[in-house]
């Protein structure tokens, strides 16, 4: 064993003239973990305060909670499952302190109800039904934030069959009173963001509304918001996910949205690029290569400062990943997952500091984890500076010759040649 490492890393003293790797992205293949039947909402968070990202779903089909508890190294424990009267139809879920004793609560709504149910945790990851309040009919996303600035999460829902939102304000003690905002006639609102466009340091809105072809924008006027405005989308599309984040890098949040249709060439993220002011000018498509692109999440997974995207396509089984660029978005990448997703999460689910996707699927009774296997992007970038260089080389050669997990770069569970050669990809030309 050791003489067939001394040969392999020989050879790779032969690639150090190669140059430097340009930072990209790459995903391990999915790992599939079983849910109640139809998960659909999808949160993740420290439920037990292990220090370790757990992950909480909903189903709706019967109506479960049901928690994932995470190992520490992309693994989750047996699934807790907590039930719910049956008929209320789950769906969407965030997480947040809303009772501010430290703990990681949730927030469920219940899309045949018009409710939200709060779920409080005892500390363990176990749950406890908590105040029941009212929404509008149909909600089908909710987001959390501190909208007034008390000190306390509040929730925002999007209401489809009600055409407005509810913002829900917490007293600090996660008692909720609610305020309702139309969104216009037949507008049917699909999803709800939350973020600062417009510098003041205060939440502040964006809402996808699909029927009347067009993104809502609510700033944040001191701990309340104001009207909505209105903006078409790109095309005359019909909007169904929303995110906040900052794509091109220059400091002000953008507003980034999903098309969906079952023509692949119809599928797009589409992009109000921000300038600071709150409000939104003209939207650029981008297309997604899926079909149905439906939920969006944001965030920097190769740590280059410009925000990426990681998009569902609930009919093609794939996930679509955008990465952001002082110009714009790049063209998708796609990974599978399971049949029909739907819910879908970004973070550090096995706390090697690359931040991960996880999804929720419909039709294969699962979850999708995907875990983001080289540094930065790049692959054998051990030291996270965006690229792969003598220094990680360096670090490659110990990690190798001692069979440690981290040369495990195509994550099979072996340290062999495979990780050599995927090392020498990485060095040469990228991932």
């Amino acid at each position: 064993m050791f003489g067939s490492k001394a040969i392999v890393l020989s050879a790779l003293s032969l690639v150090l003239t190669a140059g430097t790797a340009s930072a990209q992205l790459h995903f391990a293949d999915a790992v599939h973990h079983s849910t109640p039947t139809r998960p659909s909402g999808m949160t993740a968070a420290d439920l037990n305060g292990d220090g370790i990202v757990d992950m909480a779903v909903t189903t709706d089909n019967p109506d479960r909670v049901t928690i994932l508890l995470g190992t520490g190294d992309g693994q989750f424990a047996a699934p807790i499952r907590h039930r719910i009267p049956s008929g209320n139809g789950l769906g969407a879920l965030t997480s947040g302190d809303f009772d501010g004793n430290g703990t990681v609560d949730l927030a469920v709504v219940m899309k045949n109800r018009g409710r939200i149910a709060l779920m409080l945790n005892n500390g363990s990851g176990l749950f406890l039904l908590g105040s029941i309040s009212t929404t509008g009919a149909r909600p089908v996303d909710i987001q959390a934030a501190d909208i007034d600035g008390n000190g306390s999460l509040d929730l925002v829902t999007a209401n489809r069959d009600g055409d407005n939102i509810t913002v829900l304000r917490n007293d600090g003690t996660a008692v909720f009173t609610a305020e309702s905002i139309s969104m216009g006639v037949s507008s049917e609102p699909r999803s709800v963001a939350l973020g600062d466009l417009d510098g003041n340091g205060t939440p502040d809105a964006v809402v996808a509304l699909h029927d009347s072809r067009s993104v809502a924008t609510l700033l944040n006027t001191g701990g309340a918001f104001g009207s909505p405005v209105t903006t078409a989308v790109a095309g005359n599309e019909r909007p169904e996910g929303i995110a906040i984040a900052d794509v091109n890098n220059d400091g002000f949040k953008d507003v980034l949205f999903t098309v969906g249709d079952t023509d692949v060439s119809n599928n797009f993220v589409g992009m109000f690029s921000g300038n600071g002011s709150g409000v939104l000018g003209s939207s650029r498509l981008y297309v997604t290569n899926g079909l149905n692109s439906s939920r969006i999440v944001a965030t920097d997974f190769d740590a280059d400062g410009f925000a990426d995207l990681a998009v569902t396509n609930e009919d093609g089984a794939t996930v679509s990943v955008l990465r952001g660029t002082a110009t714009g978005l790049t063209s998708p990448m796609l990974l599978a997952a399971g049949t029909h997703p739907d819910g879908i999460i970004a973070a550090d689910l096995n706390g090697d500091g690359r931040t991960d996707i996880a999804c929720s699927n419909k039709d294969s009774d699962n979850t999708s984890v995907l875990l983001a296997t080289f540094g930065r992007g790049c692959r054998g970038d051990f030291n996270l500076d965006g690229s792969v260089d003598f220094s990680d080389y360096l670090d490659f050669i110990d990690l190798f010759a001692n069979a440690a997990p981290g040369a495990d770069l195509n994550v099979d569970g072996a340290v062999d040649f495979t990780d050599y050669l995927d090392f020498l990809a990485g060095f040469t030309a990228g991932c």
